[in-house]
C-alpha cells in the first residue's frame, strides 16, 4: 500500500494458517483460531472475508465463520488511499515483480475490495450483487502475469466432493472406467537468449471428457530454468486424471558465441589466424552475423572426426585445417575433405588473403572472397554453452563420464595411483537438463574440483598431561630450576623410549626436534594442601609428540603397540614420567596424568580417509576445520599443501572459488557490466539483464517480461514493463502518462493522440477516443464529475477546462472573501487565531494578548487582555486564554490564577508572568539555600550521601570511618564528613558511607585486629604483629622469627629463634 508503485509497502499477507498485518510498520501473524477446525488447504472452495476499521479493529472469517478476531489492532490509524494487490504468489518489492517458484498453487475466484466495513450479519450475502455499489476493486480489474491463467467459466459453487464421489452428500460414484492421461515426453529448449516461448504436443486422454486444463498455456514465454506443466481432465461422470512433463529451458549458442552474444545470420566467413593476430579463435563477419545452422554443419564435422568441438583455423593458405581433438591432439583435414563435408570447393594454395565464404542462400556452397572485403573480425568461441561436456581435465587423475538418460551426464573423478582428491567430493558429480555441472547455475560460471594429489599414510600425534608435585614452598630461583629439569628429563625419557622402540619416536636421537624446550610448556601452580603444615607447589606439564606411525614395533621385534597404548603403560604401570630420583621429595600425581593421542597429517595436509592427503592447488588447509578449502573469490594458490592463498594483484578477482592461477585473476568490474574472457575487459550489461555487485563475470537477466532501457543497468529495479495503454515512453525511455486531453491504447497508437476540439479526458492516462468527454468549463469553475463546480473559498481559476482550481497559497494565510475567484489578485493574507499580519508575514500575538479569527477579525491586530490577567504563551487564541496572574521574577502563579507563590528551594524563576518555577540543573546535585530565587546561579552545588564536596567544587568520597547522611540535619546537602560513632568505624575498604549503621567494624589499636566472629579486638598472637589500627588481621614475621608475646606493634619486635 501506497501513493505510487517506486516505494511499495506490504500491508497485508494471507496464507492457509492466517494473515500478517503491518498497518503500523511492524508485522503482527495472526493464526487462525484452532478451536473452529476449519482447514483451507483442502483443495474446496472457501470464502475467507477480511474487515478492518480504525475504530473496531479487524475480523477474520471464513465460510461465514470467524476465525481471527482483534479489536484493538491499529486503532485510530488512517492508512494511504491507494494500494497494490498481488495475487498468487509472493512479491518482491525491490525487483518489482512476483517472486519464481513462491507461487500459490489452487484456484481464485470473485476477490473483491469494498470501501466499507461489513458487520458480521451481511457477511454471508457478501458474493452477491447485494453490494455492488460499495465495490471499489473488482475482480476483473487484475491484470495476469506469466505463470497465472484466468479460466472462463468460475467452477465456484460446484460439488466440493473429492474425485470419485457425487451428489450433495458426496455418495460413491457408480462405477466407471477410470479416465488415463499421458502427457508428451519432457520439453528441451535451447536459446541464447533470456527466454523462449514453449510449445509442445497435446497430451493424449483415452476417452470423452469434460474439461481439460493446463496449468501453463501453449505459448507461454519462459525463462531459463525448469518449468512444470500439469494437465487435469474431468469426464462427465466426475473422474479426474493428472499428467505432469517438464521444460527445460537452457543457455545455449549453436552459432557464434561472442561474449554472451549468439550471432545466427545467412552468411559466415572463416578467417586463418593471421588476418587479426590478437584472437586465437577468429572469424569474419559479413555485414550480418554467423548463421547457427552453418556453424553446426562444421561442429558435427569435428564431432564425427572426434573432436571437442572447439576448433579453429590455423593455416593461412586453406589447403586444410586443424583443431584439436579432446586428448589434446592436433588433428589435420585436408582441404577437399572438409570442400566435401560442406557441399563445395575450397581455394588453391597462394591465395593469401582469400576468405572462404559460405552463404546459407547458396545452399552452403563454397565461394571465395578476398578478405579486404569484410567489415570487421571478432575473437570468439564456438562451443555450445551449457550441453553436458565433459568437465576440464583434472591434474593427476582422470574423469570417468556416462550418459545419465533424459540429456543428463554423470562424471566420478578417478584419481591416478597413490593420488586422492583432498577433501569428500561426491561420488559422481551430475549435468542436468540445464546443462550446468555441480553448483554452477549461470552460462558463464566456472565449475572447478580440486585437482588429485599426493596421499600418505596417515600418522598419530601424542598429547601428554602431567601434574608433579614438590615440597615446601619454592623460591623463583628454585622453581625456575625445577622446570628446566623437569623439559630436560622428558626428554631424556624420549631418547630412552626411542631406542626401545626402533627410533619411532624420534628422528634425531636426542630428540631435540619433537621435544624441544619450547614444545615443553611447565607451569606452576599455588596449592591449598598441606602436609604435616608443610605447604607444597605443584607444576602442570604438557607437550605433544607428532608425525609418529599408528602402530610400533619395539626394538626386540616381539611387541608391537599403538603410541598411545605404549605411553598409557609407560606412565601408568611403569612411572615413566616419575622424576623423585632427580627432583627431590617430587610426586608425579597418577589421577592428574592424561594421555590422548588423534590422526595427525604434515603440514598442508589434510585427513581423508585413513590417507594424509596433499591440500592441492586453488585450496589452503583451514587450520580451524582441518580441511583443504577453496581459495576464497579473488584469491589464488598455484602450489599443493599450502596453508594460505595469495591476493589477486591490483584488487583483482576470480570467477568463483578455487582459482590456481594468477592467471584466473581478472579486473573487478563495477556493477552495471562485467568481466569478458574473451576480451579481457569490462563490458557494460546488455540490455534486459543488469549487475548489481561488482567483481562479476555475467549478468543476471531481467524477468522475461520486462527490460531496461539502456546497457548498464546496475539494478534489478531498472528493469521496467513495456508501457501499458494510458502511458508513452518519454526521451529517457521511462513511461509517462498521456496528459489530461489525450490518450493512448497499447498497440493501437504509438504516442498519446489528442482529443477531438472542445473535449478533453477527465484526467491523465486516458486510454481511449471515447474517454474525451468533459465539457468545456469557464475560468472560475472546474471539472467535477463531467459538471462545473465554482472555485471554493481560497481558490481561484484563470484558465478553462481545468480538472482543479488553483490554490490560493497555504489555507492557514490565504483566502477568498468569495467562491468562484478568477484572478490570483482576489486572493488575500490573513493570520489564523492567535497571530497577527505585519508586511505579509504571520506574528505571534505576544504573552497577554490573543486574536480570534472566528469573530471575523481575519486581519487585524491581537487584543490585550483583560482584569490585569496575562495569557500563558505566546500565539494565545481566545480572551479565555487569559489565565495567569502577573507574577514578578522569582514567582509564580497558581494554576487557577489566584495568587503568586514564591519558588521553593531547588528552583527559580528569571522571568515575569510564569506559572511554573524551573528545576535546579541536575536536582540531585544542586539546590538553593532560600526561596524566590530569580537566577541559575543560586543553584549551589552539593554531594550526594556518602560524599563531601571540595574547595574545586568536585565530590569527595567520605573515608573510612566517616559518614554522610544528606537525610539528617540542616542544610543537610552542604555538610561535611561526619566521623563515626565512638569505638566503631567502617569495614576495611568501605568509603563513602552513607549513615552512621554502616559503621560496624570495632576500631582495634594497632597490635590487635577485629575477630568478627566474636566481635572483639583479638591481640596479635606470638610470631605476628600490626603497627595499624582498625585491622582485621595481623602480620606474619618472617620464617624463623617470632615475638617474645601478643599485641606487637612493630616487625623490630619479630625476633629470630633457634629450633
Amino acid at each position: 500500500v501506497q501513493y505510487n508503485l517506486n516505494s511499495l509497502t506490504e500491508v497485508i499477507t494471507f496464507d492457509e494458517e492466517g494473515v500478517c498485518v503491518s498497518f503500523t510498520g511492524v508485522k503482527h501473524c495472526m493464526r487462525n483460531n484452532p478451536v473452529v477446525q476449519i482447514d483451507v488447504n483442502d483443495a474446496n472452495w472457501h470464502e475467507v472475508v477480511f474487515t478492518w476499521s480504525s475504530s473496531t479493529g479487524l475480523i477474520v472469517t471464513v465460510d461465514s465463520v470467524v476465525v481471527i478476531r482483534n479489536m484493538t489492532y491499529a486503532l485510530g490509524l488512517t492508512l494511504p488511499p491507494f494500494g497494490w494487490f498481488v495475487l498468487g504468489g509472493e512479491y518482491d518489492l525491490d525487483r518489482r515483480a512476483a517472486v519464481v517458484g513462491q507461487g500459490f498453487q489452487g484456484y481464485l475466484s470473485k476477490l473483491t475490495v469494498f470501501n466499507r466495513v461489513f458487520p458480521l450479519a451481511d457477511i454471508p450475502g457478501i458474493g452477491t450483487d447485494r453490494f455492488n455499489d460499495d465495490r471499489i476493486l473488482l475482480w476483473g480489474d487484475y491484470r495476469l502475469n506469466r505463470g497465472c491463467v484466468r479460466t472462463g467459466s468460475s467452477t465456484v459453487g460446484t460439488t466440493p466432493c473429492r474425485p470419485g464421489f457425487v451428489g450433495p452428500t458426496c455418495d460413491p460414484q457408480p462405477d466407471v472406467t477410470p479416465l488415463t492421461i499421458t502427457c508428451p515426453a519432457d520439453v528441451h529448449l535451447v536459446t541464447s537468449t533470456r527466454s523462449k516461448s514453449a510449445e509442445w504436443a497435446d497430451p493424449v486422454v483415452n476417452g470423452a471428457y469434460k474439461s481439460l486444463t493446463p496449468s501453463m498455456m501453449k505459448g507461454q514465454t519462459l525463462a531459463w530454468g525448469r518449468h512444470k506443466v500439469t494437465y487435469r481432465v474431468e469426464d462427465f461422470a466426475g473422474n479426474v486424471a493428472f499428467c505432469s512433463f517438464k521444460i527445460f529451458v537452457r543457455y545455449g549458442c549453436t552459432g557464434l558465441s561472442d561474449d554472451g552474444v549468439c550471432y545466427s545470420a545467412s552468411t559466415v566467413t572463416a578467417v586463418h589466424s593471421d588476418v587479426n593476430s590478437g584472437c586465437s579463435r577468429q572469424y569474419g563477419l559479413n555485414t550480418a552475423p554467423a548463421s547457427a545452422q552453418l556453424l553446426q554443419k562444421l561442429r558435427e564435422h569435428l564431432t564425427s572426426r572426434n573432436a571437442s568441438g572447439d576448433f579453429y583455423w590455423l593455416d593461412a593458405k586453406w589447403d586444410g585445417m586443424s583443431f584439436k581433438d579432446a586428448g589434446g591432439n592436433t588433428v589435420t583435414v585436408a582441404g577437399s575433405e572438409l570442400a566435401s563435408a560442406l557441399g563445395g570447393a575450397l581455394p588453391t594454395s597462394g591465395n593469401e588473403g582469400m576468405c572462404l565464404a559460405l552463404s546459407r542462400s547458396d545452399g552452403f556452397k563454397v565461394t571465395v572472397q578476398n578478405c579486404s572485403s569484410k567489415a570487421h573480425y571478432i575473437c570468439s568461441s564456438d562451443i555450445t554453452s551449457g550441453n553436458c561436456e565433459t568437465p576440464a581435465p583434472i591434474k593427476n587423475g582422470v574423469w570417468e563420464c556416462s550418459d545419465g538418460g533424459s540429456q543428463c551426464r554423470q562424471c566420478k573423478v578417478k584419481c591416478n595411483p597413490n593420488y586422492a582428491v583432498p577433501r569428500r567430493i561426491p561420488e559422481y558429480f551430475s549435468c542436468g537438463p540445464l546443462g550446468y555441472w555441480g553448483s554452477a547455475r549461470t552460462p558463464s560460471a566456472t565449475f572447478r574440483v580440486p585437482s588429485c594429489t599426493l596421499k600418505s599414510d596417515k600418522r598419530v600425534r601424542v598429547y601428554v598431561r602431567i601434574r608433579i608435585q614438590v615440597p615446601g614452598p619454592l623460591s623463583t630461583q628454585q622453581a625456575n630450576a625445577i622446570m628446566v629439569a623437569i623439559r630436560g628429563l622428558i626428554r631424556s625419557h624420549f631418547v630412552v623410549l626411542n631406542n626401545l622402540w626402533n627410533n619411532l619416536w624420534c628422528y634425531i636421537t636426542d630428540c631435540s626436534r619433537k621435544l624441544s624446550e619450547n614444545n615443553i610448556t611447565v607451569m606452576q601452580r599455588s596449592s591449598a594442601r598441606r602436609r604435616k603444615r608443610q605447604s607444597t607447589s605443584e607444576f602442570d606439564v604438557t607437550f605433544s609428540v607428532g608425525d609418529l606411525p599408528e602402530m610400533m614395533n619395539n626394538t626386540g621385534g616381539n611387541e608391537t603397540l599403538t603410541p598411545l597404548q605404549i605411553l598409557l603403560r609407560d606412565a601408568l604401570q611403569q612411572n615413566g614420567f616419575n622424576f623423585n630420583n632427580d627432583i627431590a621429595g617430587s610426586v608425579t600425581l597418577p589421577d592428574q596424568t592424561v594421555i590422548t593421542s588423534e590422526p595427525s597429517c604434515g603440514p598442508g595436509q589434510t585427513l581423508v580417509g585413513t590417507s594424509c592427503v596433499d591440500c592441492a592447488e586453488g585450496t589452503y588447509y583451514n587450520s580451524l576445520t582441518q580441511t583443504c578449502d577453496d581459495c576464497p573469490v579473488g584469491q589464488f594458490q598455484n602450489m599443493t599443501s599450502q596453508t594460505s592463498c595469495m591476493m589477486c594483484p591490483g584488487g583483482g578477482t576470480t570467477d568463483g572459488a578455487g582459482s590456481t592461477s594468477v592467471a584466473d585473476c581478472k579486473i573487478s568490474c563495477p556493477a552495471g557490466s562485467y568481466f569478458s574472457k574473451v576480451s579481457g575487459s569490462c563490458r557494460l550489461c546488455p540490455v534486459s539483464y543488469y549487475q548489481e555487485q561488482t567483481g562479476q563475470f555475467s549478468c543476471d537477466p531481467c524477468p522475461v517480461d520486462k527490460v531496461t532501457r539502456d546497457p548498464g543497468a546496475d539494478n534489478s529495479s531498472m528493469c521496467f514493463d513495456d508501457c501499458p495503454s494510458g502511458s508513452e515512453l518519454d526521451d529517457q525511455g521511462q513511461c509517462v502518462s498521456c496528459p489530461r486531453g489525450y490518450y493512448r491504447q497499447q498497440g493501437v497508437q504509438l504516442r498519446c493522440t489528442e482529443c477531438p476540439a472542445n473535449f478533453i479526458t477527465p484526467g491523465n492516462g486516458s486510454i481511449t477516443v471515447a474517454e474525451c468527454t468533459v465539457p468545456d468549463c469557464q475560468p472560475g469553475s472546474y471539472i467535477d464529475s463531467n459538471t462545473c463546480t465554482a472555485c471554493d473559498n481560497g481558490f481561484y481559476q484563470p484558465e478553462k477546462w481545468q480538472t482543479s482550481c488553483i490554490s490560493c497559497g497555504d489555507s492557514a494565510n490565504w483566502r477568498t472573501d468569495q467562491i468562484g475567484s478568477t484572478m490570483q489578485s482576489q486572493c488575500k493574507y490573513y493570520c489564523p487565531s492567535g497571530y497577527e499580519v505585519q508586511n505579509f508575514t504571520c506574528v505571534a500575538c505576544p504573552v497577554g494578548t490573543y486574536k480570534d479569527i472566528s469573530s471575523g477579525n481575519y486581519y487585524g491586530m491581537c487584543d490585550p487582555c483583560p482584569n490585569n490577567k496575562v495569557t500563558e504563551q505566546d500565539t494565545s487564541i481566545s480572551v479565555d486564554n487569559c489565565t495567569i496572574s502577573n507574577c514578578s521574577a522569582g514567582y509564580a502563579s497558581y494554576e487557577d490564577g489566584s495568587g503568586c507563590y514564591p519558588c521553593p528551594r531547588g528552583t527559580y524563576q528569571p522571568e515575569s508572568l510564569q506559572r511554573q518555577c524551573l528545576q535546579c540543573i541536575n536536582r540531585t546535585m544542586y539546590t538553593t539555600l532560600d526561596e524566590a530565587n530569580t537566577s541559575p546561579s543560586a543553584c549551589t552545588k552539593f554531594c550526594p550521601s556518602g560524599h563531601e564536596i571540595m574547595t574545586d567544587g568536585t565530590c569527595r568520597p567520605c573515608e573510612r570511618g566517616l559518614y554522610k547522611d544528606n537525610l539528617v540535619g540542616p542544610d543537610f546537602e552542604l555538610n561535611r564528613c561526619t566521623a563515626c560513632p565512638p569505638g566503631v568505624v567502617t569495614d576495611i575498604g568501605v568509603t563513602a558511607a552513607t549513615n552512621a549503621s554502616i559503621c560496624t567494624f570495632l576500631a582495634c589499636d594497632p597490635g590487635y585486629y577485629y575477630l568478627k566472629p566474636a566481635n572483639a579486638c583479638e591481640p596479635c598472637l606470638k610470631g605476628a604483629y600490626q603497627p595499624n589500627k582498625w585491622q582485621a588481621q595481623c602480620l606474619q614475621c618472617q620464617s624463623g622469627e617470632t615475638t617474645t608475646g601478643t599485641g606487637s606493634i612493630n616487625e623490630t619486635q619479630c625476633l629470630k629463634y633457634c629450633p
